[in-house]
């Protein structure tokens, strides 16, 4: 599978970072939002945790649903490939 696009604005990609970072207690961000694409395993991981993650403005600055659903357009369309296949 391919990578995604997780955002074009970076205000996006720190809030998600800093979300990550808080929910899974890593202390250090790994770089894995420094790019706007991602892998497709952990978008999925994104998703999840962003689901269940409190409404911050600083974590979605563009709104939690909003942010949601658009790394999950980007996820759909890339596994709809492989119906393709």
């Amino acid at each position: 599978m391919d990578y995604i696009k997780s955002s074009d604005f970076d205000s996006v990609r720190q809030g998600l970072c800093d979300m990550m970072q808080v929910c899974t207690s890593d202390d250090t961000p790994d770089g894995r939002f420094d790019s706007i694409f991602m892998d497709i395993e952990f978008a999925l991981l994104v998703i999840e945790i962003a689901k269940r993650a409190e409404d911050k403005t600083k974590w979605f600055p563009h709104g939690k649903w909003g942010t949601i659903q658009s790394i999950q357009a980007q996820v759909d369309k890339e596994l709809d490939k492989l119906r393709n296949e």
